[in-house]
């Protein structure tokens, strides 16, 4: 459950990179993203894993200039990012 989980967002794409596990690949997923509304603390994006798949609407709640989180579903839990540098 708790791991490396990097995401890199640039001007159209996000990328998911999360590394090899015991028992586990690793693995790597690229994605288009647009920014469809934004405040002072949030902002709200939509991304579509393939043209199959329904598109999803992520909002990101910022907590402070280098740390964002984000809720997992219903159920209330809130996963939390925070940005390192190479």
């Amino acid at each position: 459950m708790f791991g490396k989980l990097t995401l890199t967002f640039d001007g159209r794409y996000f990328t998911s990179e999360m590394p090899r596990k015991r028992g586990e690949d690793a693995w790597i997923q690229r994605e288009r993203y647009r920014i469809v509304a934004s405040d002072e603390e949030s902002l709200v994006y939509v991304f579509q894993k393939s043209r199959k798949d329904p598109k999803t609407i992520q909002r990101v709640y910022f907590d402070g200039p280098n740390r964002y989180w984000i809720y997992l579903g219903s159920s209330g839990w809130k996963e939390y990012f925070d940005r390192v540098r190479k």
